[in-house]
């Protein structure tokens, strides 16, 4: 049952890829290309890093929503969700296919681009993992976004929950401002790492909270 409620998953939220795959395509190609403008600032440019910040935490928030808010829309939570058992394989598909089409589009294309920008840095000024640290806590705030967004939209599913939903925005975006905003990678990754868990713990209780 897992696998196909991966695969409904998966055909449901592919076409979100599109215009990330455009948009991060031509950040991509311009990573490459900068390391032969400028090798010492190739991954520290700061408007190259908020591009990243945007388009990570834009498509983390809404592929998080979309697979959520429309079954409140078309009435048909709780169909999906009338034993505890089927809610985990549901919500674990859905978890699955997420972070298969995010890690696929953001973190391997991510990973390549850093991988040859530091295959064919100079020698002189050589370029090193710890480097790119910063973007990596970029993608990292995208997927903060999408696990708050699909959190956010489960508490969608029951009546009454506006105020948590709301409350929630408040937090996770806290959360995710401050990941950002630390120059020491280390808060940033305190706070981004507060904010995955209490996501997760939202995501999961909410998802588990009422009984049809």
């Amino acid at each position: 049952m897992f696998l196909a409620l991966y695969g409904k998953e998966l055909r449901s939220i592919w076409r979100f890829g599109i215009p990330v795959v455009l948009a991060y395509g031509y950040w991509i190609a311009g990573l490459i290309m900068a390391l032969y403008r400028d090798t010492t600032s190739t991954f520290e440019d700061s408007d190259r890093v908020l591009y990243l910040q945007i388009t990570a935490i834009s498509f983390g928030l809404v592929l998080g929503l979309w697979q959520t808010l429309p079954e409140m829309a078309m009435g048909t939570a709780p169909f999906l969700l009338q034993t505890a058992r089927r809610r985990e394989a549901i919500l674990g598909a859905k978890l699955a296919a997420g972070f298969t089409l995010f890690g696929g589009l953001l973190a391997v294309p991510l990973a390549l681009a850093v991988s040859w920008d530091i295959r064919w840095s100079t020698h002189y000024f050589p370029l090193g993992w710890g480097d790119s640290l910063y973007l990596w806590i970029s993608v990292w705030a995208g997927a903060c976004a999408y696990l708050g967004g699909l959190a956010i939209g489960v508490r969608g599913l029951w009546s009454g929950e506006v105020p948590r939903q709301l409350g929630g925005v408040l937090v996770f975006g806290l959360g995710i401002f401050l990941g950002l905003a630390f120059s020491d990678a280390i808060k940033a990754s305190i706070a981004l790492g507060v904010t995955t868990i209490l996501s997760l713990a939202w995501l999961w209780s909410g998802y588990f909270a009422r009984e049809f």
